[in-house]
């Protein structure tokens, strides 16, 4: 990530006419929540004002699931107490908060040529990095001008042809939360436990395609492991059952007392859920039912 916001930063001071030698910070609000602490504390604000900015450059809005696998990545960089990260990470929001006091003519103008740069840079970054999982958003939303053609649904196996159509009812985002706060308090230090959090998304899109968010948050004691997901991928329904085929994903776990246990996956096997839909206490759900081992769970539409 450090390589990706220090070239940001760099990138916008380069393509843009405004100056940026008095980038002045911006305060904190009371009630602002504190996501982790720092020098300066992760914010929500923080955050907020970086999604913004990344939205501004890319021309487009985040998911749900792109903003809080997004976030947990972000939580991650305070998490390593990496304070050249943090600085890059704040540097971003400094600029954003610059971009935002120009005229709307000179935002509108600088742009295209901050983008341009932008996504040439990202293309350079590997396979699985912070700056590489950036790029998947843009060209999601921009397929044609990344190069590339919209995703289509791939077969399950060479002997099944796929649907390329979703029923409307399915069309659209279900998210899953879950969780509570942390009990561990040290008197000797004064920290606390991290939180135990799950949250878990789904998109479905009408043409056959699917997109997936998870993270999982999990504490004991003064020890949090957490684990960021994210795959994208072709969806095949048939019937109350539908199949998930992922065409890239990846998923990371990290553990802060034990390094060792740190691991990563660059692949997930496709999944067979049963699904139906119901109106729960919330509004409607997306109830499902994995196939291979029976663990289920219901989804709120957004």
């Amino acid at each position: 990530m450090k390589r990706f916001f220090c070239a940001l930063t760099i990138l916008l001071l380069l393509t843009t006419s405004g100056s940026f030698g008095n980038i002045s910070t911006a305060q904190q609000k009371n009630d602002d929540e504190i996501l982790a602490p720092g020098n300066p504390p992760l914010t929500s604000s923080l955050v907020d004002r970086v999604v913004e900015f990344l939205e501004y450059v890319f021309d487009t809005k985040f998911t749900k699931s792109q903003r809080t696998v997004f976030t947990l990545k972000v939580y991650n960089i305070w998490q390593s107490k990496d304070q050249k990260e943090i600085d890059e990470f704040v540097k971003a929001s400094k600029v954003w908060d610059q971009i935002t006091s120009m005229s709307e003519s000179q935002r509108i103008e600088a742009q295209p040529r901050v983008q341009s740069a932008l996504v040439k840079f990202l293309a350079t970054e590997p396979p699985g990095s912070f700056g590489h999982y950036l790029l998947s958003i843009y060209t999601d939303a921009h397929p044609a001008n990344a190069g590339q053609k919209p995703a289509n649904p791939q077969p399950i196996d060479a002997g099944r042809e796929v649907s390329t159509r979703v029923p409307a009812e399915l069309v659209g985002e279900w998210i899953a939360r879950g969780g509570s706060g942390s009990s561990y308090y040290d008197p000797s230090t004064g920290s606390s436990g991290g939180t135990n959090a799950i949250i878990d998304s789904y998109k479905f899109f009408g043409d056959g395609t699917y997109e997936h968010g998870t993270l999982i948050q999990s504490s004991l004691y003064s020890c949090t492991i957490t684990a960021v997901g994210r795959d994208v991928g072709s969806v095949n329904v048939q019937g109350s059952q539908f199949t998930i085929t992922p065409k890239s994903a990846t998923f990371d776990q990290k553990s802060s007392c034990s390094r060792s246990s740190d691991s990563r996956k660059d692949k997930v096997d496709p999944s067979t859920f049963k699904w139906h839909l119901e109106r729960g206490e919330y509004g409607l759900q997306l109830c499902l039912q994995r196939v291979s081992d029976g663990v289920s769970g219901c989804y709120l539409k957004q």
